[in-house]
């Protein structure tokens, strides 16, 4: 969920690389993105989203820990926390063909 859809798709588009899928939902409140590994993200435009960053968390794969977060923080993009890394990790309710 997010309040502002321009603003997410920035952060989306320019700095992940991830393409707008838009012509897989009939509601304009709700942006679709395929990322390259298949699994899409649901972009819900609500004045209900969460005020504070943090409530929710995402995780994505990248080649480099440390480059992605360098260029995230370059970009003005705070990356707050010493979270671990996971290996393995599952996704709940994906299935592979």
């Amino acid at each position: 969920m997010v309040k502002d859809t321009g603003r997410a798709m920035k952060f989306y588009n320019d700095l992940l690389g991830k393409k707008t899928n838009s012509e897989s939902s009939s509601n304009p409140e709700i942006t679709w993105l395929q990322l390259d590994n298949g699994v899409m993200v649901h972009l819900i435009e609500t004045d209900e989203a969460p005020a504070k960053p943090g409530n929710i968390h995402h995780a994505f794969q990248v080649d480099n820990l440390e480059s992605t977060k360098a260029t995230l923080e370059a970009s003005g993009y705070p990356v707050k926390g010493e979270r671990g890394i996971r290996y393995e990790v599952k996704l709940p309710f994906y299935r592979r063909s």
